[in-house]
């Protein structure tokens, strides 16, 4: 919140991490606000007791660790160090040479870093992380001057270009809500996809990267759902508070129960993340000691007062965001600018010359097209089609052909110009709960297609359609490429079993520039 301190009046500081036990130096600030004051306001004091009350509570129950104020480094630097995320060594071939920015560097952060996250990892949870600082506040972080790497990033998105060099922001019509005479209220579609999920994942590995490595063992599950080896459908929500702070360095507060059998006491883990001009308040899903208990709203919606009480002296505003969702999206911010800040976009509705904008988001059959005809497909060519990870100390009997469960990534890409279509679709097969890794396998093909505008159409409100019996025929001709490399070591295994019409949903389609 916003504090006009006038000269001469006093003010009170105090950190976490100077050995001063947090409630001492609050008695401490309130003695000296009584002495300012000449006398004791008794009603003032009930309500500051209270206050403290609910602080000595959470602070009784929860060991809390405060992070970003200072550079640090989480976890072993040496040769026998384990990655968190894969559980590697560098004698079992992870290296970590690259630096692991536990909160992501685009979002400002300069002083967390991990040492147990291995270059691989790193890697392949890049995307992770992109559902939070790209996808969810990419905007955020650039109207905000927030400094990644390489300094403020300009920013486009579907109805917005923000030029972060020239301090300018360019607009088509449909970003006005309401004119407010030297100010417009605008609405900034984003074009970047993420999902919910994602987005929550994002959130629970920046705690994974920092928390104790005593405590991990606590963790496993929770890593496996990172890692997509883990599959649920409910979550407790996140709670977003909107700050009049803006957190050039993200910070991190990290909730710890003190006792591991006391889950009347709420979750075992939370985490308050300060990031842009957010607070981003979340439990971490799938602890061992949480039983269960703490998995869904309902379970978690009596403690979320008590998670807030620290947050609740600054009277912010705040929403809880259900985040169980895979479905991709693209993220919106609604302000009041300035028009001397804003140039209006042309008729042709064209935004930038340099910042191209991407299609917003793809529809399927949202136009009437012919009968799909097999026909049209003139040829097809696998690139790629092989086994990976294949975990030999599995025993593979009945029950695989029925109870599996598959950790699927795809993508789906139109080449107009050359009447072209290229899918890659990656398929993990592990048992139902996600426990047991049986195999990984990748098909990567091509499609000669006759003419590609009997199954597609860039419509012209700026939507894409595509016929969904073609996705899906495309779909199980890829499948079937797949089975017949899988089957001659596994015959149990079936991937023709799959449901085609939900195995697209996880499609990312794109246009191939």
């Amino acid at each position: 919140m916003k504090n006009y301190l006038k000269e001469g009046e006093p003010f009170y500081m105090f950190r976490m991490d100077n050995g001063l036990n947090f409630l001492t130096q609050i008695d401490i600030t309130h003695a000296a606000l009584q002495l300012q004051e000449k006398k004791a306001n008794k009603e003032k004091d009930s309500i500051w007791n209270e206050y403290k009350d609910a602080i000595e509570t959470l602070l009784k129950d929860y060991e809390l660790s405060v992070l970003g104020s200072d550079n640090i480094n989480i976890g072993k630097e040496t040769d026998d160090r384990v990655c968190r995320f894969c559980g590697k060594t560098k004698a079992g071939g992870a290296t970590f040479k690259k630096v692991a920015h536990a909160i992501s560097e685009a979002l400002g952060n300069k002083t967390l870093k991990c040492t147990e996250e291995c270059d691989q990892c790193n890697a392949r949870l890049a995307d992770v992380e992109d559902n939070l600082s790209v996808g969810y506040l990419g905007i955020r972080r650039s109207i905000l001057g927030i400094k990644g790497k390489g300094g403020v990033k300009s920013v486009g998105g579907q109805n917005f270009v923000l030029d972060a060099k020239k301090h300018q922001m360019i607009l088509s019509e449909k970003t006005l809500i309401e004119d407010l005479g030297k100010q417009l209220k605008i609405k900034l579609e984003g074009r970047e996809l993420f999902t919910m999920q994602g987005l929550y994942k994002a959130l629970v590995k920046v705690v994974i990267d920092l928390v104790d490595g005593e405590l991990l063992r606590h963790f496993r599950n929770t890593i496996q759902w990172i890692n997509d080896k883990l599959v649920a459908e409910e979550f407790p929500p996140i709670r977003q508070y909107y700050s009049e702070s803006i957190y050039a360095q993200p910070l991190i507060e990290i909730y710890i129960r003190q006792s591991i059998d006391d889950i009347e006491k709420g979750p075992y883990c939370f985490a308050n993340l300060f990031v842009c001009d957010l607070i981003l308040q979340f439990v971490v899903p799938f602890v061992d000691v949480d039983k269960g208990m703490m998995k869904s709203a309902d379970m978690v919606a009596p403690y979320w007062d008590k998670m807030a009480v620290l947050l609740s002296m600054y009277n912010m505003q705040s929403e809880f965001i259900d985040c169980s969702s895979n479905e991709e999206r693209t993220a919106w911010v609604e302000l009041v600018y300035d028009k001397s800040d804003i140039k209006q976009a042309d008729s042709s509705g064209k935004v930038s010359d340099n910042l191209k904008m991407l299609p917003p988001k793809w529809t399927v059959d949202n136009v009437e097209f012919p009968k799909f005809d097999p026909a049209i497909i003139l040829s097809k060519e696998m690139h790629t089609i092989e086994l990976m990870d294949v975990n030999d100390k599995v025993e593979v009997d009945e029950a695989w052909a029925h109870d599996t469960s598959n950790n699927i990534r795809s993508s789906f890409i139109l080449d107009e110009e050359h009447n072209k279509v290229f899918i890659e679709l990656s398929i993990e097969i592990c048992n139902t709960d996600n426990t047991e890794h049986l195999l990984s396998c990748c098909v990567r093909a091509e499609f000669k297609i006759k003419d590609l505008g009997v199954v597609f159409a860039n419509e012209n409100n700026g939507q894409f359609s595509i016929l969904k019996d073609f996705v899906i025929y495309t779909t199980v001709l890829a499948l079937i490429e797949l089975n017949r490399v899988i089957q001659p070591k596994f015959p149990i295994i079936n991937l023709l079993k799959l449901d085609a019409e939900n195995l697209c949903s996880h499609y990312r389609f794109g246009l191939k520039e």
